[in-house]
């Protein structure tokens, strides 16, 4: 190392007071200058928006990228032209090629986030109505979707939606149990829910435990005595 230098005091024409000065400066360089400092702030771009339609959340994704990204038409027409040689058509139709995979893939991207947030968003609805959120894991969306843990968990990073609650963080809409009390009349819309949706008649045994799925633990007997409440007879005469 030492005779390195010494060469690079012959190249630079410097002296010994000259090169320890030069190290000084080097050692306050960035030697990744385009690694991002996680302390610094950093502006926040939402990836879409969730508008309320109806009594549902519609997601829609920011599609500025999409919009700009275009085929140039002028290129297809200097492809028809007699004046191309052979060579010249095989390299526009190469790039001509490679340039429809990238649009054909921002696009995929953008129809591939919306799927992604909006099952988020379906299953989380109750957030944006009274900021009930539902137990929910990545392995739930990845598995509805047929799709690795990983994939949605790279969907989900980072990324933001503009909300009636104002910036919401994707990420946070998964949680492990419920963050706010659940109240009476939450749990019975629930059990409407569950009983609208089934495909044969469920015992309250059963609507128990599908509840508890959703993070709601009660006995047996309160889901007898809800579903008595609201006049849905039980499972053997629905």
């Amino acid at each position: 190392l030492k005779r390195k230098f010494n060469d690079i005091k012959k190249k630079m024409k410097l002296d010994e007071k000259g090169i320890k000065n030069l190290i000084e400066k080097l050692k306050k360089l960035n030697p990744k200058p385009l690694n991002l400092n996680e302390k610094t702030n950093r502006k926040i771009i939402p990836e879409g928006k969730v508008v309320k339609e109806g009594n549902t959340f519609k997601v829609y994704v920011d599609d500025k990228i999409s919009y700009f990204l275009k085929l140039n038409s002028l290129y297809e027409k200097y492809f028809s032209s007699p004046l191309l040689s052979e060579k010249e058509k095989r390299f526009l139709t190469k790039k001509i090629e490679r340039a429809k995979k990238v649009i054909k893939f921002v696009e995929e991207r953008k129809k591939f986030l919306e799927r992604v947030f909006q099952e988020i968003i379906d299953y989380q609805k109750e957030f944006f109505n009274n900021g009930n959120l539902y137990p929910l894991r990545e392995k739930d969306i990845a598995e509805k979707m047929n799709v690795s843990i990983s994939t949605i968990s790279r969907a989900i990073n980072g990324k933001y939606l503009i909300t009636s609650k104002g910036l919401v963080r994707i990420k946070d809409l998964f949680v492990k149990e419920f963050k706010h009390s659940i109240s009476r009349n939450f749990i019975i819309a629930k059990i409407k829910e569950i009983i609208k949706n089934e495909n044969t008649p469920l015992s309250d045994k059963e609507i128990a435990k599908k509840l508890g799925y959703f993070g709601i633990k009660i006995s047996v007997r309160t889901v007898n005595k809800y579903r008595n409440e609201i006049g849905i007879p039980n499972s053997y005469l629905r």
